[in-house]
């Protein structure tokens, strides 16, 4: 039995992004998503065929239901995800398949639109329905910004808060107003920790309002950031990792000109610490900045 992996992909806008199949006989529509290759999860099939189909970013996917057509032999899995932003496809679907007799072309539906057209298969349209009804609403963004010392975080974050009309969320700004100096370079173990929980309160706080954060404090591992996406989930955020990449003789430069006890013990152990950094993997589904 054929698996894929298929999205229930929401637009900025609130709309659902679908993929319109127009022949000479026939008029149809489809989600977007395609079969999983062998070693890959569900959810890499799902970022990879967006990717080609669509060139859809999106958010963590949350899976949504299990389909299965056993006279057509073929299964596929159901994701919810909400788009970020869109780049140029790179599929076979333009680069090959897409022929005047055999067309295909994206469309954004909105949900009215839906109930009226041909979507395949037919027995899961009134669910994709249901779905896209309860998750349509425009969720506020949680910008999970990923990066080793020195590699522009904090300035890139500050920008971005600026474009997106965004809370910034800095821990080492927030520790510097909270503890003492010499206390924070003393204990800094136990000041990032209470400034943590306070600064994910304070995310709480603005979900509820309906604000978009940058949480601006490196994380590390591919652990961390998992826990973060999913309490950001949690919260009723639409995580996305922004990996923000600068090479090493750069990030060293930068620690360099940096003061304070910290700096100083991170330049002296720069090595070691760079080997407890985990970079991004595609399954994560993040945004690179920097080459």
């Amino acid at each position: 039995m054929r698996k894929s992996a298929r999205a229930i992909l929401i637009t900025k806008e609130n709309k659902l992004l679908l993929m319109k199949r127009t022949k000479p006989d026939e008029v149809y529509y489809v989600t977007i998503g395609g079969g999983i290759d062998e070693g890959e999860t569900a959810e890499q099939a799902l970022i990879r065929e967006l990717k080609e189909e669509s060139g859809s970013i999106i958010g963590p996917p949350t899976f949504a239901f299990y389909y299965e057509d056993l006279e057509r032999q073929n299964s596929a899995d159901f994701f919810i995800c909400h788009e970020i932003r869109r780049c140029q496809p790179t599929g076979t679907e333009w680069t090959k398949w897409n022929t005047p007799n055999n067309q295909y072309e994206l469309v954004e539906i909105s949900c009215e639109e839906l109930k009226k057209l041909p979507l395949k298969p037919d027995k899961i349209k009134e669910k994709i329905i249901n779905i896209f009804q309860k998750n349509m609403h425009k969720k506020p963004i949680f910008y999970l910004v990923c990066g080793f010392l020195g590699a522009g975080k904090t300035t890139y974050s500050q920008k971005l808060a600026q474009e997106k009309k965004a809370i910034h969320l800095n821990p080492d700004e927030w520790c510097i107003t909270l503890f003492d100096k010499t206390e924070y370079e003393k204990n800094w173990n136990e000041c990032f920790s209470k400034t943590i929980a306070l600064l994910w309160e304070k995310a709480e706080e603005y979900a509820k309002q309906g604000k978009s954060v940058i949480f601006d404090m490196g994380f590390w591992t591919k652990k961390s950031r998992k826990e973060a996406c999913q309490k950001a989930i949690a919260l009723g955020y639409s995580p996305i990792i922004h990996y923000i990449f600068a090479p090493d003789e750069v990030l060293k430069k930068r620690i360099s000109q940096r003061s304070g006890t910290i700096a100083d013990y991170n330049l002296k152990h720069f090595d070691e610490l760079k080997m407890q950094f985990e970079e991004p993997t595609p399954e994560e589904v993040f945004v690179k900045i920097g080459k």
